[in-house]
């Protein structure tokens, strides 16, 4: 997660994704590529990751992404949300 190449970092985040729910993650580091900014598709896996692991934060994220002016990111936040079946 560290690497500064995105495309290493995508493969890092979607490899923690995949791994069982219960496994200890640091959350902070996947928090800080869903808040930056140049990477759309960063943010999208890490929104996903954190949704599959249902992380802290990941409903105030997610609700804050949906009026998101990247198309992906409104999906996979609305995608997120369905598995908290929120009723707002």
């Amino acid at each position: 997660l560290e690497d500064q190449d995105p495309q290493v970092q995508f493969n890092a985040v979607t490899s923690l994704g995949n791994m069982k729910p219960g496994t200890e993650i640091n959350w902070t580091k996947i928090e800080a590529l869903l808040k930056q900014e140049e990477d759309p598709g960063l943010r999208q896996v890490a929104l996903l990751t954190m949704g599959a692991h249902k992380a802290p934060n990941t409903q105030n994220y997610a609700a804050g992404l949906l009026s998101s002016s990247e198309r992906n990111l409104r999906h996979a936040a609305a995608i997120v949300l369905i598995g908290y079946k929120n009723s707002e």
